[in-house]
């Protein structure tokens, strides 16, 4: 027996061990400092990593208060059991200003599956580092070299360089958000950056790193907002660049002794003959705000060198002040493998006049191609620019070119201000490819670059390019008609409802049965973020519930036995800013007479305009009528006979 309970008791201690948990700690030691929890928080000096210490594969790390001293992770999870570092409440590495690589804020080297988590609050920032402030010096907030299966999350990273906007005395090039190198598989994803030269450096020196996903950051008062470079004789692949805003470079503007700093948006280059950097994937980003004097900006998107094949989808170019003078995306490319997809973006700059510069500009040696589909382009100087000497192959079709100086331009130089003349540059028509499907119309945006009516010039004349663009800027499938829609957004009513019971409708056996959906699309406007319920409050979601209304006042229709059966916190999926999806349960006694109408109304209280919609367009539910059965008559030899059919009861 002994023997047997040694044995048992073993393998219950080993489970244990494997059991993920959760560690506390802090600048300095409180209560306990046992690590239980943040008011017993451990000393981040006392911190130890792997082989069952402190933190293991599968665990978490809480922090807590402000840390003034460098976390260096100091051991890899695993698959399926990540090592997490995650932010409490008014945690913060806050420091006059910290160091580059292994004294950023947080450093790693050579360790995978870690995610780092700020939860929303989590804050690294520098507090005297900057052009007017006590220190003036290189900083990095984040820094990891080597190893894959990274998560950088929903952190603010803030003023690890405070320049003072538009200096002719500053010329430090200071400050990285984060700054990692020879990683694979890395998402960046949430952050909030501003106050660097560099929001998000990635770079490859060895090891031929895959997978960089950089998705719904806010980057801002930069020099550049993403660097991605091979720095060796290796490739960097499959890297996507989705869905960030990038705005207000103008604080790095300025001059000093003939020189300035050149400003991008996004900036990528290979320098390498025999590697490349790609594929890359660029799709639904914001470039606005104010970018400062032209000329100090070469490119909002800049791919130089060996970055092929690149893929540019769905993009908003749309400053308040200044462009790029090379032009919003600039692809210069230096091998004839160079290949560059510009499918429905939309540009709409400050000018049509030489200071508007040119929306998209291609250049290079090697030669390469450029397809050119479905973008609106207005108020720049030129369109398209292609200043390769015609080594270039350039494909284009079915844009809008309107209040431009000229449609095109080569590197002779000649000039193709009409269409027609830029047409015959490619060509000619009725080629494919030509642009003989273009346009130069007014598109008719509205203040947020959306087709403002379904009229519009834009709307159902795209081209199909549904083997790479399926959805728009919004992730609203594509095409919401017969065709596409040109630049980033499809056009659909300010409120839509559809799903399986619209259009068309219903039947009544099939609300009893339950399963069918509703989904409201916006345009115009987006949904609230989730809250307590999947769309702000549990209050918010029910209120969207409460605003689909039947119109049969009965016990047995849908307000009463549908409407009243929905939970927000179950039935209710936001599926995006500008999507949910409803659900309907069972409804075992919907009983409807009649035909019963329901209209979908959104209320304020959901929506970020906070102006209610009447959803297009209403639904119907057909009432049924059960199969007749065999009438029987039952003689009273006191009164009428009774008659039992389909609708019940009825005296003869």
């Amino acid at each position: 027996m002994k023997k047997i309970f040694f044995i048992i008791f073993a393998l219950l201690l080993s489970v244990g061990v494997c059991d993920a948990s959760d560690y506390y700690i802090a600048q300095s030691a409180a209560g306990s400092g046992n690590g239980s929890n943040c008011a017993n928080a451990d000393a981040i000096a006392d911190l130890t990593w792997g082989g069952g210490n402190m933190v293991d594969a599968g665990d978490t790390l809480h922090l807590c208060g402000t840390i003034t001293s460098t976390l260096t992770i100091g051991a890899s999870g695993s698959e399926g059991s990540v090592i997490t570092v995650a932010f409490e409440s008014g945690a913060k590495f806050s420091k006059a200003a910290w160091g580059t690589t292994s004294s950023a804020a947080i450093y790693a080297t050579g360790k995978d599956y870690i995610t780092i988590d700020g939860q929303t609050n989590g804050i690294i920032e520098n507090t005297d580092n900057g052009t007017a402030l006590g220190t003036q010096q290189q900083s990095h907030g984040v820094y990891v070299t080597g190893g894959s299966n990274w998560t950088i999350q929903d952190l603010t990273i803030k003023e690890i360089y405070a320049r003072t906007p538009r200096s002719n005395t500053d010329s430090n090039d200071y400050g990285v958000g984060i700054n990692t190198k020879n990683v694979s598989l890395l998402t960046v994803d949430g952050n909030t950056i501003y106050g660097a030269y560099y929001c998000l450096v990635h770079t490859a020196t060895s090891g031929n790193p895959s997978g960089l996903t950089i998705n719904d950051n806010d980057l801002s008062q930069m020099s550049t907002g993403i660097k991605i470079a091979l720095d060796g004789a290796t490739n960097y692949s499959s890297i996507i660049i989705s869905n960030n805003k990038i705005y207000d470079t103008y604080v790095w503007d300025g001059a000093w002794g003939g020189s300035w700093f050149h400003r991008d948006g996004i900036h990528t280059w290979g320098n390498y003959a025999a590697n490349s950097l790609g594929s890359i994937t660029i799709s639904g980003n914001e470039f606005s705000g104010d970018w400062g004097v032209s000329a100090h900006v070469t490119a909002f998107i800049y791919l130089t060198d060996y970055t092929f094949p690149a893929v540019i989808y769905n993009n908003l170019f749309v400053p308040t002040t200044g462009t790029a003078s090379n032009g919003y995306i600039d692809y210069h490319c230096y091998s004839s493998d160079g290949d560059v997809k510009v499918y429905n973006n939309t540009f709409d700059g400050p000018s049509s006049t030489s200071a508007g510069y040119n929306a998209i500009y291609v250049t290079g040696l090697g030669g390469g191609t450029a397809d050119i589909y479905n973008n609106i382009i207005k108020d720049v100087y030129i369109a398209i620019y292609d200043n390769s000497t015609n080594n270039f192959v350039i494909t284009a079709d079915n844009n809008d070119y309107y209040n431009l100086t000229s449609v095109g331009r080569d590197g002779d130089p000649d000039w193709y201000e009409t269409i027609a003349s830029w047409r015959t540059f490619l060509g000619g028509c009725p080629n494919a490819g030509n642009d003989c499907d273009s346009i130069t119309d007014n598109p008719s945006l509205d203040a947020n670059f959306r087709p403002d009516s379904g009229d519009d010039p834009v709307v159902e004349t795209g081209y199909d390019t549904s083997a790479i663009v399926t959805t728009d800027k919004d992730g609203v499938a594509r095409p919401q008609g017969t065709a596409v829609d040109m630049g980033a957004y499809e056009f659909i009513p300010e409120g839509q409802a559809s799903g399986t019971i619209i259009p068309g409708g219903c039947t009544e056996s099939e609300i009893v049965t339950g399963g069918k959906t509703i989904i409201i699309t916006l345009s115009g406007d987006s949904f609230i973020a989730a809250g307590t319920g999947p769309i702000g409050t549990t209050a918010n979601t029910q209120a969207l519930i409460d605003g689909i209304d039947g119109d049969v006042v009965a016990g047995t229709g849908w307000d009463a036995q549908v409407k009243a059966n929905l939970v927000p916190a179950d039935d209710v999926v936001r599926d995006s800013n500008t999507q949910c999806t409803i659900t309907l349960n069972p409804a075992a006694s919907y009983e409807i007479t009649s035909n019963e109408t329901v209209t979908v109304t959104i209320p304020a209280e959901v929506l970020t305009g906070a102006v209610e919609i009447v959803a297009t367009p209403t639904f119907q539910i057909s009432a049924e009528q059960i199969a007749a059965e065999t009438i029987s008559a039952v003689y009273n030899a006191n009164g009428p006979a009774l008659i039992y059919n389909a609708t019940g009861i009825g005296v003869n």
